[in-house]
């Protein structure tokens, strides 16, 4: 029975990893750059993608170094039609980053208004800044005894999107939020409460973020220190 139930559960995360890895490109025009990265490959429309990778390129590289992680960025970073991603069921609405491929996808549109915000390039520029984070983060973190979950990678990318993001739309975005502070205690960050609302997880990331000093604190987290154990279930484990 446990091998008939592992084989089965095996073959269809086999056959997701299929789905999603042969989605059909954009049939628009593409070209490619590399932000003068050799390791960088930008899959492009236009000059304005190409100027925004960039940018958001350099904004995440220059935020690690302040922190004292040189990256060396290697990634391949395409531009992606909404609904060529809805067509395949890509779990998240904005984009996403693929660690063991080194791929990045951001959606040119949305459908969707992320805490209530009317989607415009500035929103599309931040997101494109979490998954260039989830880039960094795993450089920093994927090959080494560092173990953080993936509540803490949201953390991380949350919170750096939130500080780079344009000031105006930043405002906007915390008047919405005034009831959401930091949290009273890290063991707060929890799958738990990302998976409840990640919108006001990154708003509580955020303030929890300015409130234990900035990048003071994703240094120490990135470098093994702070993060508290994980969360013991109130229940027992069944077998299987």
């Amino acid at each position: 029975m446990r091998c008939r139930r592992q084989c089965i559960l095996a073959a269809l995360f086999f056959g997701v990893a299929l789905t999603v890895a042969g989605a059909p490109h954009d049939s628009r025009a593409e070209n490619n750059g590399d932000c003068g990265h050799p390791g960088v490959n930008v899959i492009y429309d236009g000059p304005t993608e190409l100027e925004a990778a960039c940018s958001a390129l350099t904004d995440i590289v220059v935020y690690f170094q302040r922190m004292g992680f040189e990256i060396v960025p290697k990634v391949s970073l395409r531009f992606a039609d909404g609904d060529a991603a809805r067509s395949f069921q890509q779990v998240a609405a904005h984009g996403y980053f693929n660690a063991p491929q080194a791929q990045i996808v951001v959606y040119r549109t949305s459908d969707v208004s992320p805490w209530g915000l009317v989607w415009s390039a500035k929103l599309a520029a931040s997101f494109l800044r979490h998954e260039l984070a989830h880039m960094a983060i795993w450089a920093i973190v994927g090959g080494s005894q560092v173990r953080l979950g993936r509540e803490w990678h949201e953390f991380i990318a949350y919170s750096i999107q939130l500080d780079l993001m344009d000031g105006q739309l930043l405002n906007e975005l915390l008047a919405r939020y005034t009831k959401t502070g930091p949290v009273g205690y890290l063991t707060e960050i929890n799958e738990f409460t990302y998976g409840m609302d990640p919108e006001a997880f990154a708003v509580a990331a955020y303030k929890t973020y300015l409130a234990k000093d900035g990048t003071k604190f994703v240094g120490q987290l990135l470098r093994g220190g702070d993060v508290p154990p994980p969360l013991s279930y109130p229940f027992v484990a069944l077998p299987d």
